[in-house]
C-alpha cells in the first residue's frame, strides 16, 4: 500500500504537469480564453519572455508574486542534496536485502536492478552538480529577470520526484520497509566497490545509445550555457540581451533545452526503457522545454530582425 501511494503520487505529478504542458504546446493561443492565457503566462514565463508578456497583461495579487530568476540555483541545490540522500538510502537497502554486498552469495535480479539505479542516480548527481555550479558561477541572470513563485515551487517538487522516478519499484519497495536512519547507517558501512560491481553486472553501461545521448547532451548543454553567459559579459552585460551564435545555436534557439532532453533520454535508455513512470517524466521534460523554447524562439525573432530564418526552436531541422 505504501509503495502504491508513493508511485502514484509521483506518476500523478508527471501526468498533470505533462498534460498541462502538452495542452499548451498543442492548443493554438487564439483558441485559449484571454484571461486563462494571461494567467498561464504569468505563472510559467520567466526572464526575457516574462518581460515580453508583462506588456500584454496587468498582473495583480497572486499573479504578481515573483522571485528572482537567479533562484534557479535552489532547484539544483535541493536536487543535489535529495538525490544524494536517495543514493545513500538505496545503498543502505542493499545492505539489508542482499548479502552479496558483504561478500556473500547469492545475487538476484533485485540486487542488480538496485545497483543499476544507484549507478544511474550517480550520473544524475553529476548532471545536477554541474547545473548547480553553472547557476552560481557561469550563468549571469539579469537583476530584473523574474519568475512566478508557482514556477519556483514546481521546480523544487520536480527535483524531489525525479530521483524517486529513477528508482526501480522493487528498490523503492525494499527502501520503504526499513527505518531511514538504519538505512543510512548501513550505507556508511557498505563497500562502494561491491555496489559498482553489481551495477556493471546489470549491463546498463552496455547501452551505447543511452551513454552517447547522455554524454553528448551533457557536454552540449554546458557549451550552450557558456555561450549564453559570455554574451552577458562586459559593461552592459547584466542589462542587455544578445543574439547567441555558435555551437548548436546554429540550428536551434534553445540548444540547452534540446541537450537536456538528450540527457534524460540517455538515462532512461540506460536504466529501463520499459517503465511507465520514466516515460511520464520524459513527456513532461519534452513538453515543458518545448513550450519554453517556442516562447524564447518567438522572442528572438521579434527582437532581432536579422535572426536566422532557418533556425528552429528546439529540435534541429524539425521544430
Amino acid at each position: 500500500m505504501q509503495l502504491e501511494v508513493v508511485v502514484w503520487t509521483v506518476r500523478s505529478f508527471w501526468i498533470v504537469s505533462g498534460g498541462l504542458g502538452l495542452l499548451k504546446v498543442l492548443v493554438p493561443e487564439e483558441k485559449v480564453p484571454q484571461k486563462l492565457q494571461e494567467a498561464f503566462d504569468a505563472l510559467t514565463s520567466r526572464g526575457k519572455v516574462r518581460d515580453k508578456n508583462k506588456d500584454k497583461r496587468k498582473s495583480a495579487g497572486f499573479l504578481a508574486w515573483t522571485v528572482p530568476q537567479s533562484w534557479f540555483a535552489h532547484f539544483y541545490l535541493v536536487g543535489v542534496i535529495w538525490n544524494m540522500l536517495v543514493i545513500a538510502l538505496a545503498a543502505g537497502t542493499f545492505a539489508f536485502e542482499h548479502p552479496r554486498l558483504w561478500g556473500l552469495p547469492p545475487v538476484d535480479d533485485r540486487a542488480l536492478e538496485g545497483a543499476a539505479c544507484v549507478a544511474i542516480l550517480i550520473l544524475f548527481q553529476v548532471h545536477l552538480t554541474r547545473r548547480f555550479l553553472e547557476t552560481i558561477f557561469v550563468m549571469k541572470y539579469s537583476k530584473q529577470a523574474r519568475m512566478h513563485c508557482v514556477a519556483w515551487g514546481f521546480g523544487l517538487l520536480y527535483y524531489i520526484f525525479v530521483p524517486l522516478s529513477l528508482l526501480h519499484e522493487s528498490v523503492l519497495e525494499d527502501m520503504l520497509k526499513h527505518n531511514p536512519i538504519l538505512l543510512l547507517r548501513k550505507a556508511s558501512q557498505a563497500n562502494p566497490t561491491d555496489i559498482l560491481d553489481l551495477s556493471l553486472e546489470y549491463h546498463w553501461w552496455m547501452d551505447p545509445l543511452g551513454i552517447t545521448l547522455f554524454v553528448v547532451g551533457f557536454w552540449n548543454q554546458w557549451r550552450a550555457h557558456k555561450i549564453l553567459s559570455d554574451l552577458r559579459k562586459g559593461k552592459k552585460g547584466g542589462k542587455l540581451y544578445h543574439m547567441p551564435m555558435g555551437g548548436w545555436f546554429k540550428y536551434v534557439s534553445s540548444p540547452h533545452y534540446f541537450a537536456e532532453i538528450l540527457v534524460y533520454l540517455g538515462l532512461i535508455l540506460m536504466l529501463d526503457p520499459g517503465r511507465v513512470t520514466l516515460w511520464l517524466l520524459f513527456i513532461l521534460v519534452v513538453t515543458n522545454l518545448t513550450f519554453a523554447a517556442v516562447e524564447t524562439h518567438k522572442w528572438y525573432k521579434a527582437n532581432f530582425p536579422e535572426y536566422p530564418a532557418n533556425r528552429k526552436a528546439i529540435f534541429p531541422f524539425v521544430y
